[in-house]
């Protein structure tokens, strides 16, 4: 449901939040295109919304398929409740990772055992801990109160239909559930992703924002959407919606405006997100701010946080 990206995800489902103008989902499909026949999306909180983008989609991609979900069934029920679609191996990925991995690659492991994408980071505190021995995962461990550098799950996956009956009916979870299992018994391997390769979960408004202001930086050209007017300055990280408009006077700094932002004259916006549609008074400051859609803050507003 997203709770961590709220309020941005108060009004969409945040695979469709946008990362240099492209929803998070396009990047996915993007990723896989010419790779696989057919994109299947669970879809639960405002899984209506996804279907509309769905349907939208530009002819060329894989064909993408929605199916809805009454209940939330987590990481492994979503797997399981389209069972019968899934072929014996298939992707899978979660719908808040941005990469540019080669996927072709992970397909190049295709073999005997599910492959998880392992990727090394700075702070594994946030996600699932991995050990491995060569090639294949020896340990596996949901999120940790301990920081630090070590190896991770990227939620990027090769998996085998297979695995997925050790999975109870219902809820359920990959990372608590399925994961450590096949790693005890020695048949869950991983691929290492090169480390020139880009990755980030996107699940916070930082790592949110980050996205934004590192892919900015490698498709200039896609940071500006269209028919946005810029009178004021913008700096080289920053991501403009489609629509918006900065006037005279105006400050952008590492932020992300999202689509039909106004900002008024003399408006100083760093390291902040606004909301599609939402229109900032002459003369605020706004610095490490998060607002929601459709808001509206009257002239001289102040707002910093942390």
């Amino acid at each position: 449901m997203g709770t961590r990206l709220r309020p941005l995800t108060m009004t969409r489902p945040k695979v469709l939040l946008p990362v240099c103008n492209r929803a998070i989902m396009g990047r996915q499909i993007d990723a896989v295109a010419g790779l696989v026949e057919e994109v299947i999306v669970a879809a639960g909180y405002r899984g209506e919304y996804i279907e509309k983008w769905a349907a939208e989609v530009k002819p060329g991609s894989p064909e993408v398929t929605v199916v809805r979900e009454r209940e939330p069934l987590g990481t492994g029920g979503a797997l399981v409740n389209i069972w019968d679609r899934l072929d014996e191996e298939f992707l899978a990925m979660n719908g808040d990772i941005v990469t540019d991995m080669d996927f072709a690659k992970l397909l190049g492991k295709s073999g005997m055992h599910s492959t998880i994408v392992a990727v090394e980071v700075e702070d594994t505190s946030r996600y699932g801990n991995m050990s491995l021995d060569g090639d294949m995962v020896v340990n596996f461990s949901e999120k940790r109160r301990s920081a630090g550098p070590g190896i991770v799950n990227s939620a990027l996956y090769l998996l085998k239909r297979s695995d997925l009956d050790l999975l109870p009916p219902g809820r359920s979870s990959l990372e608590r559930e399925l994961f450590p299992v096949l790693a005890r018994r020695g048949v869950l391997a991983a691929h290492m992703m090169p480390g020139e390769d880009y990755w980030l979960d996107v699940g916070t408004p930082a790592s949110y924002l980050a996205a934004n202001l590192d892919c900015a930086e490698r498709e200039p050209m896609a940071r500006i959407g269209a028919n946005a007017k810029i009178e004021g300055r913008i700096d080289g990280s920053s991501c403009i919606g489609r629509s918006c408009a900065v006037s005279r006077g105006c400050t952008v700094e590492g932020s992300l405006l999202l689509d039909g932002v106004e900002l008024e004259e003399d408006v100083e916006v760093r390291g902040s997100i606004i909301g599609t549609d939402s229109k900032v008074g002459a003369g605020s400051r706004l610095i490490s701010t998060v607002l929601g859609d459709r808001t509206l803050l009257p002239p001289g507003s102040r707002s910093q946080s942390g």
